[in-house]
């Protein structure tokens, strides 16, 4: 289990318009396969892990939102781990997800 995991954001905004950035950082471990006659030679480390995110939104129409962003913005692979919880290879799905550079569009519209 990392020792340290945190989620910082930082926003902007002016008139109608706003921005924010995302990191989510989840610090390096040692990974620990538990499963029956596992050698513990083969525990390893499971390297720091880190994800930006970033978004724009307008809100400068009556009763609209707008916003654009990217997930993951520098398309950052999560790191090896050896685990055999899930049907996952490759990487810890409790800690990290394989799903790389994601955009993300949304309008939204409240009724008043």
């Amino acid at each position: 289990m990392p020792r340290y995991k945190h989620v910082l954001n930082v926003g902007w905004s002016t008139g109608p318009w706003s921005a924010l950035l995302v990191n989510r950082y989840t610090h390096g471990y040692t990974d620990a396969n538990e499963e029956a006659g596992v050698d513990p030679e083969f525990y390893g480390k499971v390297k720091a892990f880190s994800t930006w995110d970033i978004s724009a939104t307008y809100t400068g129409l009556k009763n609209f939102t707008f916003t654009a962003g990217i997930l993951n913005a520098l398309d950052t692979d999560p790191p090896f781990s050896n685990q055999g919880d899930g049907f996952q290879v490759g990487y810890d799905q409790r800690y990290a997800n394989p799903y790389g550079r994601q955009f993300l569009l949304r309008v939204g519209y409240e009724w008043k």
